[in-house]
Formats: structure tokens, sequence, C-alpha cells
């Protein structure tokens, strides 16, 4: 280019690159602002509402799933009888609580040093749904057992799904896990049930065998232990197997249970076949599991509800004149490795007497 060309084009590019400059903010503002829906005011409420759901995921996923709570359920029972613990008038080996001679724990049917001397002061703590595996890491698992510790309990009752589902698992899970859970030693007992998961297939089964071998956990699969003063029954889980009262307490001798009415203390993986069961005629405390309270409420909505689980998902009912049944939201998770609205609870159980 000349040089008189290079003198008029300068001014030219010069002008022009101003006015550039000037109109790029505003054109910028109008292409932000042209979005379709989309003005300041949505732009800071999604901002909002995107910020909020990342809080709600890390709460859930990383908070609730570790505030365990211990809760204290206080039940009047008529029929339950304030005399010293005991496994029965003769204390047979096989109601013990897991079917092996204790010594200083039993003797001439009545529990000996160290135990509290009646049911209103006996330390007694339920809770269900651990669902070890993937969904409960070691710490949160450490975790549970020290606050289950520090309630010093005598007697521990299970209430099913030990185990996650669809999970395979081997010598090394059963190692770390009967290390952990071993640090529970109840005086009077370790009892449990199966829930849903723990009997899906045999291999969840046989695992679970051996783990509740190692761990002297007593597994009533229809079966019922006379705790002196009241009946210990646990009944086979509803989605996979039958559970059956009748055949329960059929198991119990009946020179121990003859001439008593004691009031049935009855473990149920899933709440919502309990009331297809008579009424005995005795005081009934049914306790049970399995629905979580449904894991993930927003806003204290049920998204989803378990099957067995649908009418009796949390809390305690009256189901008749001396049957109570009480569902807990239990301490693992299934599926979605979280929890909202739905804390995982220990359940501190106070018995009382009560004169019909």
């Amino acid at each position: 280019m000349s040089e008189a060309g290079s003198l008029f084009a300068e001014p030219l590019l010069a002008k022009a690159g101003s006015r550039f400059a000037e109109a790029l903010p505003a054109r910028t503002a109008v292409q932000f602002s042209g979005l379709p829906g989309l003005s300041p005011a949505c732009f800071w409420l999604l901002c909002f509402v995107f910020l909020a759901g990342a809080a709600c995921l890390f709460y859930g996923f990383f908070i609730e799933v570790n505030r365990f709570r211990v809760r204290e359920l206080e039940l009047h029972l008529e029929g339950l009888r304030p005399e010293q613990l005991g496994l029965g008038e003769q204390c047979p080996d096989e109601l013990r609580p897991d079917g092996l001679h204790r010594e200083g724990l039993c003797r001439n049917g009545l529990r000996t040093e160290g135990l509290s001397q009646s049911w209103e002061s006996l330390r007694l703590l339920y809770f269900s749904d651990l669902h070890l595996g993937p969904g409960m890491p070691q710490k949160r698992l450490q975790k549970l057992i020290s606050l289950m510790l520090e309630e010093e309990p005598e007697l521990i009752l299970f209430g099913g799904d030990m185990l996650e589902h669809g999970e395979r698992f081997g010598e090394c899970e059963l190692a770390l896990w009967t290390r952990e859970l071993s640090k529970l030693k109840p005086q009077l007992g370790f009892y449990a049930v199966k829930g849903n998961h723990d009997s899906e297939s045999p291999e969840a089964a046989a695992f679970l065998e051996k783990l509740y071998a190692r761990l002297g956990v007593r597994l009533l699969s229809n079966e019922a232990v006379n705790m002196g003063g009241l009946v210990l029954v646990g009944l086979d889980e509803a989605m996979n197997g039958r559970p059956d009262l009748a055949a329960a307490l059929s198991t119990l001798r009946s020179a121990v249970c003859s001439t008593t009415l004691s009031p049935l203390l009855i473990l149920e993986h899933c709440p919502d076949v309990v009331p297809t069961f008579a009424e005995t005629g005795r005081a009934e405390l049914w306790l049970a599991g399995h629905s979580h309270h449904g894991q993930i409420r927003p806003f204290g909505l049920h998204i989803y509800k378990e099957k067995l689980g649908r009418d009796y998902p949390y809390g305690l009912y009256q189901l008749g004149k001396k049957k109570q049944l009480y569902t807990s939201c239990g301490v693992g998770t299934v599926g979605i490795h979280a929890r909202f609205g739905a804390a995982p609870e220990i359940i501190r159980l106070k018995l009382r007497c009560s004169t019909p």
C-alpha cells in the first residue's frame, strides 16, 4: 500500500475500531437477555436452586446418613412381671441366647451378678436394616457400634436385613464385620431375625449363617424363647419365607409356659404383615423395620414405599387392645446410599409393668 493510502486508511480503521468497542457490551447484553425465558431474576433463581440441590445432596450422602440417634421408647405391657430375669424355670441349653453354656450368666434359672434385677431397669436395644456392604463403610459401622456401646446394653435385638442385596461377600468381609460386631457382647444375648435381603439367595443365607455363628448371634426363625416374665419371638420374614406365630410359640417347652400368659415381644421384619396375625390374648409388642421410613423424604414426602412397608412405615401403632407395633427406620441404606428426612435410629426400649 502506498504512503498516501496508508494515511487515508488508518483514521478509518481507528474510527471503526472505537465504534465496535463501544457497541460490544451492548450487543453482549442483548444476546444474554435474549435467551428464551431467561431473565436476570430467573438466572439467579436457577443458581439458588442449583446450590440448594447440591447442598441437599451433600447433606443426604454425607451428613444425615451418619447422624445416628438413640430414641427411647417406653411401653407399658400388661402381664409383665417385675421379677428377676431368667431364661425359664429350668434354663435349658436350647433356650440360651446362642445355644452355649456361659459361665456366670445363668444359674438355677436366674441371672446373676452384673445384671438388672427387673425388666424395668433392663438396658435393651433394638435396631434393624444394617445393610452391610458398600453403603456401610467401616468408619460408619464403627461409629454405630460406639454409640451402642455407650448404652451398655444387656440385651440386643436385630430386626433383619443384615446384608446388602445383590452383593457377594468373601472371607475378607466376614473377618472385618466379625471383628467390628463382636465388640457388642450383651450379657443376656444378641437375637436376630432375617430380612428379605438376608434370604434372597442361598449365598446370602450361607454367609449370614457364618457371620452369626462367629458372633454368637441367635437367629430366630419361627422360634420363641422364654426370657422369664417375657417371651421373645422371632418370625421368618414375609417376602421370601413364611412367618408363623403359632409354630413359633409351639417351640417353647410346655413346662416353661403352661401356667403363664407372659407378654410377647415379637420380631418380624415386614411391618405390613403384622395385622394379619390374630391377637393371642396376651400383651404383644411387635418390632419391625424394612421400610427405612422412606429413606429419601424431601419435604416429608414418601417418594418410594417399600412393598410390605407401606401401611405402617414408621413409628408406634396400636393394632388392637393389647397389640402394638413399632416400625423402625433402620440404620443403613439400600439402593441410593443416602438419607434425607429419615435419620438412622437405634431404639432404647423401656418395658414397664402394667396391671390388667
